[in-house]
């Protein structure tokens, strides 16, 4: 054949039609479409386990079989998607959905690196997302560029070699079925298995009504997470099944097993003296006083009579029983169930430190990112001094609620606990009689809170005026801030010093930024700008520079103290005035790579290094409650945590409140047996009373030392403490989500 005959033929050929799909055979077909449904499922269940090692450092076997299951669904579900159309629609479709699903994981690895937890869909548009600090997202993201590299890898391949591979043109509607059914299949499958741990507080429990990122991350991976969470916000949050609460209480239910009925007497005791307390005529007893009566030179004394403490109930006049018949007969069971379980909880009673404040001034600061290693004798004397002769808490732990700060500071001000940062937003629009700007308001007290970042943040321009603050922050206070990042907290100080007042009681509070991650030298000016003092005073102490970097932005806390005790001082209302302190987080940030920062925690906590995020541990935080009227410390042993703050104060204030119905308890009664819901930074529901800590992964309760009990009455023990976890994991975020308060109160 000739060049002219050659050339004749492939003129022939190319004008020949093409054959379509629908001339292929079903054999054809099939055999083209097979490694494009293949592809997808193993494309997303790499990128599940890839997110879930960058993130939590091991893979376990459940987590495997959901990662597969739900994968294994969701890809057969794209497949269907991706073969409606023509072959480049196909393929621009099937670019698009496993970009996304790359990107979302590589979202959370990123934020997870950075904040300690993960993005939540319901945060969108709100101030606390990663492009609100885009030098240090930048280092984070270079910090983590290794496994974004191995995320993108699929989406990569696909793109490349996708289109001319293995991207199928329009299949057939027999091909779409089988996939539909064959995703139905895997996840009933998941489904399944889900129902399978329905224990209590199981898995059942995190994928429905105890549904939380973290958690819901941790068990069944980026994808699923992200399905569930946008299922509940259109849909609303299945509401859990609060179990056979009595419609009649018989006794207090959740709280029917104590410690001390199976441990013996506490370790952990109440101060052996009464401290001095106000007498009914005001005048102060428990003091020496003699009487008697004279015969001849000699007088007989007579023994002071000791203070009559009121030991009652801590509560309101609130009728549960109309309230509990009022919602059943309006058919709304959930409301009756939470009257039910608030009505049940003993609460605390009132104590001989009842009113030990009444009158005085409040300064309240909620620490950014704070630690015990920020406190020490040399550096920060005023702290020191405060830590260990006011109320000295030994046993203080710090839950990472979910939401990083917002959280955090939502369970400072109100007692009770929420899940994301969402919390403050939602506050705004919520009834909050407790929170100590309104307590305190309805006193007479002026009432305002303070923050060195922008007035906006976490929606606090709303939040915090229902708390009963008049809000002063940068964007919406006239005062001047040195242009850093972050800002100075002693600068904070010094320009709310005008409010502190000698005519009426006042309470001022504070939100901190001095400490906010990267906590380093470099990344933090604080940190840098008394780096040379700090390294003098402590360089033999701390080996790391990390944790003198941490150490150093810390020193801003004592700087801003001294600046407010002084003035407290110079005025003459030192003994006025209370101070309290309490971290919103423990430091899970100090820089963009965490073999550094474990390191760095390790010294600082004097903790093992290995597995240290799920040492309890290191949520062990600083809590100061000091006065100046306060004469002798007073050791407190017992297990409390931030919810516990408010409740403590409100009681210490005089404050009139019903301890059933926020979710702390006051710390300072010491008959209450002490409750923390602990979550760590990569998983939650674990919980530690007086006598020892549970571990919800491992499933022990590990006694504390100086008590044996018997295995029988422990694991009744544990069982009922499980129990009242999970009401307080049920109804403590109702408070917030059903704005309880103004059901039970509704003319304010």
């Amino acid at each position: 054949m000739n060049y002219n005959e050659n050339q004749r033929q492939r003129t022939s050929d190319a004008s020949a039609p093409r054959r379509q799909p629908e001339d292929k055979s079903s054999a054809e077909r099939l055999l083209g479409t097979l490694p494009f449904v293949v592809f997808l499922p193993i494309a997303l269940i790499y990128i599940e386990l890839v997110a879930h090692i960058a993130a939590f450092s091991e893979i376990e076997p459940s987590f495997f079989v959901y990662a597969t299951f739900f994968s294994l669904a969701s890809g057969m579900l794209m497949a269907v998607l991706c073969t409606l159309f023509s072959k480049k629609i196909n393929y621009i479709i099937s670019l698009v959905l496993l970009g996304a699903a790359t990107l979302l994981c590589c979202v959370q690895v990123v934020y997870s690196a950075f904040f300690g937890d993960f993005f939540q869909l319901t945060t969108l548009g709100m101030a606390g997302n990663l492009a609100d600090y885009m030098d240090n997202t930048v280092k984070v993201v270079f910090a983590n560029l290794h496994w974004i590299i191995l995320l993108f890898i699929p989406f990569v391949l696909f793109a490349i070699f996708g289109r001319k591979m293995i991207v199928p043109e329009r299949s057939d509607l027999m091909l779409k079925i089988c996939c539909a059914v064959f995703a139905a299949g895997f996840f009933m499958l998941g489904s399944l298995y889900v129902n399978a741990h329905d224990d209590l507080l199981g898995d059942k429990f995190i994928y429905g009504a105890g549904f939380q990122v973290k958690d819901s991350i941790s068990k069944f991976g980026v994808l699923t997470t992200a399905r569930l969470e946008l299922q509940y916000m259109i849909f609303g949050t299945p509401e859990a099944d609060a179990g056979e609460i009595p419609d009649v209480l018989e006794g207090e239910i959740t709280t029917a097993i104590q410690g001390e009925d199976i441990f013996g007497p506490k370790v952990t005791t109440a101060p052996e003296t009464e401290p001095v307390s106000p007498s009914e005529s005001g005048e102060v007893t428990g003091g020496a006083e003699v009487t008697g009566e004279v015969s001849g030179e000699q007088t007989t004394p007579t023994p002071p009579k000791p203070p009559v403490i009121d030991r009652s109930p801590q509560r309101l006049d609130i009728d549960f029983d109309k309230l509990i018949a009022d919602a059943k007969a309006a058919g709304k069971n959930n409301l009756a169930k939470a009257h039910s379980f608030f009505a049940s909880r003993a609460g605390t009673n009132k104590h001989e430190y009842t009113g030990l404040f009444e009158g005085k001034n409040l300064i309240y600061i909620t620490v950014e990112g704070w630690a015990p290693a920020a406190i020490n004798e040399k550096l920060t004397p005023t702290l020191y001094m405060m830590k260990n002769e006011g109320f000295v808490f030994n046993n203080y732990y710090c839950s990472l609620w979910g939401g990083s700060t917002a959280t955090g500071e939502y369970a400072n001000i109100t007692g009770n606990f929420y899940y994301d940062a969402k919390c403050l937003k939602m506050s705004a629009n919520t009834y909050q009689p407790y929170a100590l700007g309104n307590s305190l308001g309805k006193l007479g007290y002026e009432c305002h809170a303070f923050h060195n970042h922008s007035y906006e943040y976490y929606s606090r321009d709303k939040s915090h005026p229902n708390f009963g603050y008049d809000w002063h922050a940068v964007g919406n206070w006239d005062v001047k801030f040195t242009s850093a990042w972050p800002k100075s907290d002693k600068e904070l100080a010094l320009n709310s010093l005008s409010y502190l007042s000698l005519e009426e009681p006042f309470h001022l509070y504070y939100m901190t930024v001095s400490g906010h991650a990267y906590q380093t030298f470099e990344g933090n000016r604080q940190a840098g700008k008394h780096r040379a003092y700090v390294t003098e005073v402590l360089g033999n102490d701390y080996k790391n520079q990390l944790s003198l970097s941490f150490i150093a932005c810390q020193y801003e806390v004592e700087l801003m103290v001294k600046e407010l005790y002084d003035e407290c001082e110079r005025l003459g209302i030192l003994e006025d005035t209370v101070f309290v302190l309490a971290p919103d987080h423990f430091p899970y940030g100090l820089s963009q790579d965490d073999a550094a920062n474990k390191a760095a925690l390790s010294e600082m906590y004097g903790l093992p290094e290995d597995d240290i995020y799920n040492n309890f541990d290191l949520y062990k935080a600083p809590l100061i409650i000091w006065s100046g009227s306060m004469k002798e410390p007073v050791k407190v042993d017992k297990v409390c945590s931030a919810i516990d703050i408010l409740p403590t104060i409100l009681n210490l204030f005089g404050v009139e409140y019903d301890s059933r119905i926020i979710m702390g308890q006051d710390i300072l009664d010491f008959n209450a047996e002490g409750i923390v819901t602990l979550n760590t930074l990569k998983s939650s529901y674990h919980f530690i009373t007086d006598y020892g800590e549970f571990n919800f992964k491992t499933k022990k309760f590990t006694v504390a030392e100086g008590y044996n009990v018997d295995s029988a009455a422990l694991e009744a023990y544990v069982s009922q403490k499980r129990d009242y976890l999970y009401y307080m994991r049920t109804y403590g975020p109702y408070i917030l989500d059903n704005d309880y308060y103004r059901i039970l109160f509704p003319n304010g």
